[in-house]
């Protein structure tokens, strides 16, 4: 089966505008405080939590995930990732983007409410299920031949 290279841009900024909104849902809903790093006052270090957060999304996916720009800093905004696909998979991008704001928000609430982190990681895991079955079943298996 021949594989094409198929590349998503991630925008860090729409993955924290993501994030935000998550967060002021969730005061609104709750109105009891929330981790500090959570506002945008702290962006620069969600951003770095983004890019590590990033690479653990990519190593999961291996091998259709065959390349990435997270260690590129000439556009910090932009992280793209190569895949080694069949096909263009629709929605991907908005996938990984949202894959990428729950990982940031199970890291953000790891150690200061371990429920809402425990949730959030189990998001970043329902979907990353779903992205490994749609790219081709088990990234990282090999599959039995024909």
């Amino acid at each position: 089966m021949l594989t094409m290279k198929y590349t998503i841009a991630l925008s860090v900024d729409r993955v924290l505008e993501a994030v935000y909104a998550d967060t002021a849902l969730h005061h609104f809903q709750q109105p009891d405080a929330f981790p500090s790093v959570l506002g945008k006052a702290n962006s620069a270090a969600l951003r770095t939590l983004a890019r590590n957060c990033c690479a653990r999304i990519v190593y999961e996916l291996i091998p259709a995930a065959s390349g990435t720009s997270i260690l590129n800093d000439s556009n910090p905004d932009i992280i793209t990732i190569d895949f080694d696909t069949t096909e263009e998979i629709p929605a991907l991008r908005e996938a990984l983007e949202c894959a990428l704001s729950q990982a940031i928000l199970a890291g953000a609430w790891a150690g200061y409410k371990s429920e809402l982190s425990e949730l959030y990681a189990d998001g970043l895991g329902g979907i990353l299920s779903l992205i490994k079955q749609r790219l081709g079943g088990r990234p990282g298996l090999i599959e039995p031949a024909a």
